[in-house]
């Protein structure tokens, strides 16, 4: 679905005038900052994503990628990967000071790979000529160590301005940060329509291919696995949930963040008595798979114990997948209880099972839930109102 395309005229800086936008991931070139950058050049920026080696798009594009930056874990010798790094570093810095010269330039930071290094690094790209925006997916990185609290702080600082996700995420960083409110703004998340398409496969040829039954009520963990997203709890909830809902199917679908996290989770899936229930993909999903797993899935649960803001909420709408999330973060604020989702007790295993319940008890009703969170991801989400605002902080 391509976002409407407006006249160059009709960009901020007034007519004939289009901003230089770098949107800078060196990490891994995560989704969000392609359907970012899509989104700009629709309504007037001129962009470039400056991003890693080797990270095939998303979906076709029509703006600029500077895969200047080295792949993670690339071949090659430390010293050879030093130098790939540093000279990504400069490079990017002379074509900000060449930008500068000639058009308004933004240089917008989505996710760092040495946040040691490139704090600092932000430093002297400002003084190269551009304006720094950083987008604050995360207040400080989860399971941070204090260092990285104060080099949080310092991007902060170099910054002109920061965009928050939610009101929640915003007060999270006034709150935590000696930053001022005007330097900070509230830019929704965009959805993840791009994943569908019309050769998704059905309902049933879904659970065909995860082994599921047209009768399951199928429940779906999702994504990258940190023990601060709650599993643990989960698969604590899950048998009595069964007990009261014996056609309830658990379906895992991720990586974990170590070898011991994943043993624990499978030690407890074997001793939960109902290991029959649940389907364990415990590895990295590749894009071309996430339409079946939710395609499959009557309901996703992300019963974290916190969070700032998740992108799996906007995954699971744009597939019309309603969520059950608990009442941490922003998830309050973005999934509205019984209408578009519903939000449980943090840490609670009995209100996860009575949620599930809950969820499960009017099918024809949770997939009206499911209907209504696409509709709300369509009206509020989509990239061109998401790229139309962040240009308004480019401006601020």
């Amino acid at each position: 679905m391509s976002p409407e395309r407006v006249p160059p005229g009709d960009a901020p800086n007034g007519p004939g005038t289009r901003p230089r936008v770098f949107v800078i991931d060196s990490l891994t070139g995560n989704d969000y900052s392609y359907c970012l950058c899509r989104g700009l050049q629709a309504v007037g920026a001129d962009v470039a994503l400056v991003t890693v080696a080797g990270r095939a798009a998303p979906f076709p594009i029509d703006f600029e990628v500077l895969d200047w930056a080295p792949a993670k874990g690339g071949s090659g010798s430390g010293a050879r990967k030093l130098g790939s790094y540093l000279r990504y570093l400069v490079r990017l810095l002379v074509h900000v000071r060449r930008s500068s010269r000639t058009a308004p330039t933004i240089a917008h930071v989505q996710f760092l790979r040495r946040s040691s290094v490139e704090t600092f690094y932000l430093a002297l790209v400002r003084l190269a000529g551009a304006r720094v925006v950083l987008t604050a997916h995360n207040v400080v990185p989860h399971e941070a160590a204090r260092a990285e609290h104060v080099l949080a702080a310092l991007r902060y600082r170099f910054a002109h301005q920061v965009i928050a996700h939610s009101a929640f995420v915003r007060a999270q960083l006034l709150e935590s940060f000696p930053l001022p409110a005007s330097k900070v703004s509230v830019v929704p998340h965009g959805n993840f329509d791009h994943y569908r398409s019309p050769t998704d496969p059905t309902r049933a040829v879904a659970r065909g291919e995860l082994g599921l039954e047209p009768g399951d009520a199928v429940v779906l963990f999702f994504g990258y696995i940190r023990e601060y997203k709650g599993l643990e709890l989960l698969l604590e909830a899950f048998p009595a949930a069964v007990e009261q809902l014996p056609s309830l199917r658990l379906v895992i679908a991720g990586q974990p963040h170590s070898n011991d996290l994943r043993a624990r989770y499978r030690a407890q899936i074997a001793a939960g008595g109902v290991a029959d229930r649940i389907i364990v993909h415990d590895h990295y999903i590749d894009s071309s798979q996430v339409a079946t797993y939710f395609g499959a899935a009557d309901l996703a649960v992300l019963p974290y114990a916190n969070i700032y803001h998740s992108g799996v909420v906007h995954l699971a709408n744009s597939f019309a997948t309603p969520v059950l999330a608990t009442d941490v973060g922003d998830f309050p604020e973005t999934i509205e209880d019984g209408i578009t989702g519903f939000v449980i007790e943090a840490q609670s295993r009995p209100a996860l099972v009575d949620g599930l319940v809950r969820a499960f008890a009017d099918p024809q009703e949770l997939e009206r839930i499911g209907r209504r969170a696409l509709d709300r991801g369509v009206e509020r989400h989509s990239w061109t109102e998401i790229a139309r605002q962040t240009l308004a902080v480019y401006q601020a």
